[in-house]
């Protein structure tokens, strides 16, 4: 992994421990406070009431307005049925991989969904042109505008805001769009997909492998305390030390990439899946591997057997050219007599 992106990984992780990202300019330091449960329970409480404003304004709901595009033939009703195929398929798609267990079908299956992820991305773009203002944004827009006045502060104790109350509530929307977006660019790597691979890295794993699965130890305060990113995190972290527990931890060559980590992990519980499933079956075949993955998933199995190998070993044994069906079957564990 380049050093640009080990930094990133690491200001992350530690802007997660510390529940605040700081903003620096020319002008003043900004800390931008991570949200928490409870702040994500007042922006909602925020959200009915502005919903109900724009309703009582005139404005259109989204479906309503989705409704009136298309009979206006604005927007068609196979776009519509697109969308909804794209969005299924995606979601089947992403379900499909996490119980995948050879490489190259993980490979396949990544990169379908990320090609289905961009053309849906567009077309909720153009729709979302299309619509503009509706009861849903309106309300969205509003209550998360509370973010601001609940998330800056002057220092790294989170107990000055930037502003008061009243400053806020007069405040003109140029300067309420410029601190929105600042807000948003702190936060920008804040993904799940950055902190599911940020849960894989040797710096967190090293520290979260001698906590005692205890966020109190942990982050040095109790679970209602903790902001939604150190919960993913927390949570992903317990998710992949379990998987270890179970199968060892990842070879050496998946830790250049965290992408490839992160399918580590879903393969690797693909594969307990597997094994569950086969509990008390006689043998199974994996369907769609090469022979270098299969010779990978006997190395990593001491219960399976290379039946190429125990063919010829049979064959030399007996002094046979062609094994009968009797030589097969005992060969699978069963002393059948024909």
């Amino acid at each position: 992994m380049d050093s640009k992106k080990t930094h990133e990984f690491r200001k992350v992780y530690a802007d997660i421990i510390n529940g605040y990202s700081i903003v620096e300019s020319s002008k003043e330091k900004i800390y931008v406070r991570h949200l928490s449960e409870t702040d994500i329970g007042l922006i909602s409480s925020k959200y009915k009431i502005h919903y109900e404003e724009a309703r009582s304004k005139g404005l259109l709901t989204t479906k309503q307005k989705i409704k009136l595009l298309k009979d206006q033939e604005i927007w068609s009703e196979q776009e519509d049925k697109e969308m909804k195929r794209l969005s299924s398929e995606l979601e089947r798609n992403i379900l499909t991989k996490k119980n995948l267990i050879i490489k190259s079908q993980i490979e396949e299956v990544s990169n379908l969904i990320k090609e289905q992820e961009k053309e849906l991305k567009i077309l909720e773009g153009n729709q979302s042109e299309m619509v503009d203002l509706t009861c849903e944004k309106y309300a969205d827009r509003k209550s998360n505008e509370e973010i601001i006045n609940i998330c800056l502060f002057k220092n790294s104790q989170l107990k000055e805001n930037i502003f008061t109350r009243k400053e806020y509530e007069e405040m003109d929307q140029a300067r309420l769009y410029a601190y929105i977006y600042i807000y948003n660019e702190a936060l920008s790597s804040f993904t799940s997909k950055f902190i599911k691979q940020l849960a894989t890295l040797p710096f967190f794993m090293n520290s979260f492998l001698i906590c005692n699965d205890d966020p109190m130890i942990f982050f040095g305060k109790p679970i209602v305390e903790l902001t939604n990113f150190q919960i993913d995190l927390f949570s992903t972290g317990k998710y992949y030390k379990s998987i270890m527990s179970s199968t060892g931890s990842p070879p050496e060559s998946e830790y250049e990439d965290p992408e490839k980590l992160v399918e580590w992990y879903d393969g690797a519980e693909a594969k307990q899946l597997a094994k569950k499933s086969l509990e008390g079956k006689e043998g199974s075949t994996i369907v769609g591997a090469d022979r270098k993955q299969i010779q990978e998933a006997i190395d990593n199995d001491p219960l399976a057997v290379d039946l190429g190998k125990e063919i010829k070993k049979a064959t030399e044994e007996k002094g046979k050219k062609v094994l009968n069906m009797a030589d097969v079957m005992k060969i699978h564990g069963h002393n059948a007599k024909f």
